[in-house]
């Protein structure tokens, strides 16, 4: 657990945002001294809330909710601001998780409204805020990041394991899409909640830092909560098949094992966090679409109604690759995207909490018969683990040279981000980066 923010801290966060760059919303400082996010004595057992505090943050073994704001930030301020903006930003992340408004409300309707006010009587919606930090925070070059000096004077610590991910064979990365020296993850089955979070956050932070790209993905239906352990365990990606089947049950050992940073793993601060992968990649739906059912299937590796491995029944039976059929052939094509992606994972399994990503639909003459999608629909893939050198980067290596659904897909961005481990009550992120 980390220490908690002295009072006098907390109380002094006011004066030092205003000295820091801007960090003072609506004419006056966030106040910062409410330091639970429930919004009466019995909101623990609400079913809409999900707890903020706790030894790991929320929105990484929770389950899927509806939909997905994902936002990539460089900080433009100093080591300073940084503090600051991550100090308040934790009070306000707890506030707006236990069904709050961002900050009081100002003490007078003259003045600029604290909250944007566009969640005001709606439910909190399952809402988790994940916080991540790049490689360029610490003096890094990442893809197509800010990185190369220490700005912050974080470089000492930086995690092993926080490094740029390599270059993969077939991407093809946007400049507008990459980067970013923070990563707000922000997920609820209400749409209108995640974007309120998102949009009070970045205002609780004005003045520090600026939005790079931003992505916005939609999941499994409210209510079927994907993940939980009971029922269906993924929800169906564009391509029209399920997503996360080979996720470990959330109550597994297996699961912690390897999604948490364990003691030894090369940073004692990040104990309790975990990495997050995120890859936006593009699906050519015009040209899926041409192949027949048993050939979408053959590329997969699975069935598409049911998810169950080619000629099982059920989604959750076991991956038997070494399978042939009467031919004397592998009932599983060696090619295909599950079966490479099984024997690269090698009993090191990451978890996946991908979401879907479409477009307006255009006009008819701006597709001309194409998918009405678009070609910028696709695949917000995001996974967590506790080492992506050994969890992903040889997995994505091996698609990336034999997955027969790379002739569909186009990766326009490719990041890693270190997920903070996360707080106790009155605690702020900034304790664990800086100081613990």
């Amino acid at each position: 657990m980390e220490p908690s923010l002295s009072r006098r801290r907390l109380l002094g966060l006011a004066g030092a945002g205003a000295a820091a760059g801007g960090l003072v919303v609506a004419g006056a400082a966030l106040p910062v001294g409410i330091a639970g996010g429930t919004t009466d004595s019995g909101s623990e057992a609400r079913s809409d809330l999900v707890p903020f505090h706790g030894s790991h943050q929320a929105g990484i073994v929770t389950p899927a909710q509806a939909h997905a704001v994902v936002v990539g930030l460089d900080v433009v301020g100093s080591s300073g601001d940084l503090r600051v903006l991550l100090d308040r930003w934790s009070v306000a992340a707890a506030r707006l998780a236990g069904g709050q408004q961002v900050g009081e409300r100002s003490p007078s309707s003259r003045l600029r409204p604290v909250d944007s006010g566009e969640a005001d009587d709606r439910s909190t919606a399952r809402l988790t805020i994940t916080l991540g930090v790049g490689p360029a925070l610490f003096g890094t070059g990442g893809t197509g990041g800010t990185g190369g000096t220490d700005r912050f004077e974080l470089g000492q610590r930086r995690p092993p394991a926080l490094t740029p991910l390599p270059a993969f064979a077939g991407d093809d990365l946007d400049p507008a899409v990459v980067g970013g020296d923070l990563c707000l993850q922000v997920c609820a089955d209400d749409l209108q909640v995640a974007l309120h979070a998102v949009r009070n956050l970045v205002r609780v932070g004005e003045g520090a830092v600026a939005v790079r790209w931003s992505h916005l993905g939609f999941g499994p239906p409210v209510g079927d909560r994907v993940g939980s352990g009971g029922g269906r365990s993924s929800h169906r990606n564009l391509l029209g098949f399920r997503e996360g089947t080979s996720n470990l049950p959330p109550s597994s050992g297996e699961l912690a094992e390897a999604v948490w940073v364990q003691p030894g793993d090369g940073a004692d601060w990040m104990v309790g966090g975990s990495y997050l992968v995120l890859r936006h990649t593009r699906l050519d739906l015009a040209e899926w679409e041409a192949l027949n059912l048993l050939d979408r299937e053959r590329v997969i590796g699975r069935h598409r109604r049911s998810g169950a491995p080619i000629s099982e029944r059920d989604e959750s039976a076991p991956l038997d690759l070494d399978a042939e059929g009467p031919d004397g052939r592998p009932v599983t094509e060696p090619r295909s995207h599950v079966a490479i992606a099984h024997r690269a994972a090698a009993g090191h399994p990451l978890h996946r909490r991908s979401y879907n990503l479409a477009p307006g639909v255009p006009q008819a003459e701006a597709f001309a018969g194409a998918d009405p999608l678009g070609a910028a629909a696709g695949l917000l893939f995001l996974a967590f683990c506790r080492d992506p050198a050994v969890q992903f980067v040889p997995v994505q290596q091996q698609l990336a040279a034999h997955d027969l659904l790379g002739a569909y897909t186009r990766t326009v961005a490719s990041e890693l981000f270190a997920v903070l481990p996360g707080l106790a009550e009155g605690s702020s992120w900034s304790t664990a980066l800086f100081d613990r």
